[in-house]
């Protein structure tokens, strides 16, 4: 059970990469950070979303950081997706073993921005 259940996380964890990349290429052709999230949002429409936090932000092609994507978002710049899920445990074996009930799965996408 231990096995299936820690390859169901790493599937989770490719998955939400996967997702964060497409994110991060939304990001970097359009400066609208609820479509960013709508993207990532959609690819991984199989996931608990409830579970799932999206948050794009952007550093300025003088690499200052930006205060808000869609205000301050600048082609030469960087956008900045990061994608956090939190996995449940479909078996009783990780909490048994002291890792807890979820697993935090955060991923951090940077793409020059267009």
């Amino acid at each position: 059970l231990g096995t299936i259940d820690f390859g169901y996380m790493v599937n989770r964890d490719t998955l939400i990469n996967s997702a964060a990349k497409e994110g991060a290429r939304e990001a970097s052709l359009n400066p609208d950070a609820a479509a960013v999230e709508a993207v990532v949002r959609s690819d991984l429409s199989n996931l608990d979303q409830a579970s799932l936090t999206v948050t794009t932000t952007c550093r300025k092609a003088d690499d200052t950081a930006c205060g808000t994507f869609d205000a301050d978002a600048e082609p030469g710049g960087v956008a900045i997706v990061n994608v956090e899920y939190d996995y449940e445990w479909v078996s009783f074996i990780p909490s048994a073993i002291g890792l807890g009930t979820t697993a935090s799965l955060t991923k951090t996408i940077e793409m020059r921005i267009e």
